[in-house]
């Protein structure tokens, strides 16, 4: 182990800000536009309180070598059947990409408004300041803009955090404008090209404090192959895993367990389970039953078998058949 806790990585924080997206206090119109989206996912996570496990966090990323994670003997590769089961996220459908040309004429469009010298990125806070609250009797149409600066700060504090930390970039709103379309994007196939994208990066600059990608998923996904690392940290291994839809927020309520009790598991312990496993579970859904899914969501489940390019803007990863 010593020689492991050398190159031990150090991040102190993430991205992926699930306090920022709690503080929004969202309108229950807007929330009823968002369900089916996988954007909703988010919004039910936040309201868990959960915080990241930055222990576990540090030892996952320690174990990833050359497109890659290595569990002990085994190679493990985050799949497109992970995000759809955890996060709700669509991943088959139209790519996430565009013009960055036309932004903020396009936001002036949506919102009426523009925030000044922002470039084609906007801050949070103005999301939040702007769009948070919905002035009552508006009609659907005009209901839909503050749906879709919900959309894209969700987007910009947990799906697809920046590094900037506190902007979101406008492109984004390309695959927002028309709310009723969103379903149709692949955002959960451009959440895995950001996230994979951010795990190389950082494996590329191990001495980063910083983490810029949705460690929630990553935790989640890790969790379900290897069940050992959830019994590190509830300290337990006598209770059910999660088996409802989405994953994500079963899940939240399990870190939500360990976050009232006192017990921590240091990176150094998480380390040991991941780098001296035995077997993982290659097959962590059977436990699943069929209906598992809401039905607009079955037919993406045969993208776990595809060889394919994932797409998020300038952001693009390949994705191989299932693990299994």
């Amino acid at each position: 182990m010593a020689n492991d806790q050398e190159y031990l990585p150090q991040i102190s924080s993430t991205n992926q800000q699930l306090h920022k997206l709690m503080k929004w206090n969202v309108d229950k119109r807007v929330e009823c536009r968002l369900e089916g989206t996988g954007f909703d996912t988010y919004l039910k996570y936040a309201r868990l309180t959960v915080k990241h496990d930055l222990a576990m966090l540090n030892a996952i990323l320690a174990c990833y070598k050359k497109g890659h994670f290595r569990f002990g003997k085994w190679k493990y590769v985050l799949g497109l059947e992970d995000v759809l089961r955890i996060t709700g996220l669509p991943i088959d459908g139209n790519p996430v990409t565009g013009s960055n040309l036309d932004s903020r004429e396009l936001a002036w469009t949506i919102f009426g408004m523009v925030e000044c010298n922002k470039g084609t990125k906007c801050s949070l806070s103005w999301l939040k300041s702007n769009f948070e609250v919905v002035p009552p009797q508006l009609d659907a149409k005009e209901i839909d803009k503050y749906v879709i600066a919900y959309m894209l700060y969700v987007l910009g504090t947990c799906i697809l955090p920046d590094k900037s930390r506190d902007k979101v970039c406008l492109m984004y709103l390309h695959t927002l404008e028309n709310v009723d379309n969103v379903k149709n994007y692949a955002f959960g196939a451009a959440m895995l090209a950001h996230l994979q994208n951010a795990i190389q990066d950082f494996s590329e600059s191990p001495k980063s404090k910083n983490f810029v990608g949705d460690a929630a998923f990553l935790t989640v996904a890790i969790m379900e192959y290897i069940p050992e690392l959830a019994y590190k940290l509830m300290k337990r291994n006598n209770f059910a895993k999660p088996d409802k839809f989405p994953l994500l927020i079963g899940w939240g309520e399990v870190y939500k367990q360990r976050l009232e009790s006192k017990y921590r598991a240091s990176k150094e312990e998480y380390v040991d389970v991941l780098k001296n496993i035995d077997e993982v579970t290659w097959q962590p859904y059977a436990r699943l039953t069929e209906s598992f899914l809401p039905d607009c969501l079955k037919p993406q489940l045969i993208m776990r078998w595809s060889r394919t390019v994932m797409i998020c803007f300038n952001y693009v990863a390949y994705h191989p058949p299932t693990n299994a």
